[in-house]
């Protein structure tokens, strides 16, 4: 398989928290999770895409979007107790 540049994905993530990220083609179809449930802080960052699907193999050219999602982490409290 021949290497290629990575294409780099800038984002603003909004506070300390995970993030999922996949890429899908033109018509929505999923191509790539690109990461899963991982841990990034707040600020500016980036994610690197080698341009490959799930599979590994190199994606055709065309138009591919990136979609994202992240959630604060889990934070534990006890509020009261049921008797």
């Amino acid at each position: 398989k021949s290497e290629l540049a990575p294409f780099p994905i800038a984002y603003d993530q909004p506070f300390d928290g995970t993030l999922a990220m996949a890429i899908t083609d033109a018509a929505g179809k999923p191509v790539r999770t690109l990461v899963a449930q991982v841990d990034r802080q707040k600020g500016k960052r980036v994610e690197s895409w080698n341009l490959r699907d799930d599979e590994g193999n190199i994606v055709p050219p065309g138009e591919y979007r990136w979609k994202a999602i992240t959630a604060p982490p889990l934070d534990l409290r006890y509020q009261f107790s049921v008797y």
